[in-house]
């Protein structure tokens, strides 16, 4: 269990590494200890995270938006806004989770994939 825990925590932190390395603009959501191992909230203040979700499954990457308890609804998540986000931070919200069958491999992919994306979105929004 210790092993899987800490494969688990080792690709959340790539994958935090990568989004924020490139996407400064990026906030991560929760407790950076008291968490799920595995577990990723991040924020993408002024951009849709439907939107980004439906990109990512375009690229076979499964993704959700909002936070677990919210995970039917297309409102902006009352746990997200209770922990502080804004309406506009909260509605770019995704949340990645790596399970026993990813790799570290598996979140530079996400990452690298999601980052791509972005990039491609923010330069679509300047012209």
């Amino acid at each position: 269990m210790r092993e899987t825990e800490k494969r688990l925590k080792e690709m959340a932190k790539t994958f935090k590494a990568i989004v924020s390395d490139n996407i400064p603009q990026a906030v991560f959501n929760g407790d950076c200890r008291k968490r799920l191992p595995g577990h990723v909230s991040v924020s993408f203040p002024r951009r849709d995270g439907e939107a980004l979700l439906h990109l990512l499954d375009l690229k076979g990457i499964c993704v959700s938006t909002g936070a677990a308890c919210n995970s039917r609804s297309t409102e902006v998540s009352h746990v997200l806004r209770a922990i502080g986000l804004s309406v506009d931070v909260a509605k770019g919200t995704l949340r990645v989770t790596f399970g026993h069958g990813n790799t570290v491999r598996d979140a530079e992919t996400v990452a690298n994939t999601l980052v791509e994306l972005l990039m491609k979105v923010m330069l679509n929004a300047e012209c």
